[in-house]
């Protein structure tokens, strides 16, 4: 929808980012899911992260190289979106990995 509709091409990066950070949210159950085993522990990850998606929101729609460009007609992809998505994607890896990691260390998986 962004892509297709010309008026909003400066929200590119930004769906983009956002996207990824839903993606991030994933991956913290998933990782607090396997490595707690507990419901409680994946309920208490799954409020973090629905409220953590809101305020990476609004950190990332307030970051200059990111903001100033998002009323634009064109797609702008700056240092600054390139940095938070890298950032996203390391930490996404840093949670499967190290929940991985957590569950292949243990003795007993029953």
């Amino acid at each position: 929808m962004i892509v297709a509709s010309p008026v909003i091409h400066g929200f590119f990066a930004f769906a983009v980012i956002m996207g990824v950070e839903i993606l991030v949210n994933t991956c913290l159950m998933i990782a607090v899911a396997l490595v707690t085993e507990s419901k409680g522990w994946t309920i208490s990850a799954m409020v973090a992260g629905n409220l953590a998606i809101n305020v990476v929101g609004y950190i990332v729609a307030h970051i200059p190289g990111i903001s100033n460009g998002m009323w634009g007609t064109t797609i702008l992809w700056r240092p600054a979106a390139t940095i938070s998505l890298v950032t996203e994607i390391a930490l996404i890896a840093l949670l499967l990995g190290g929940a991985f990691f957590i569950q292949s260390r243990k003795k007993d998986f029953l």
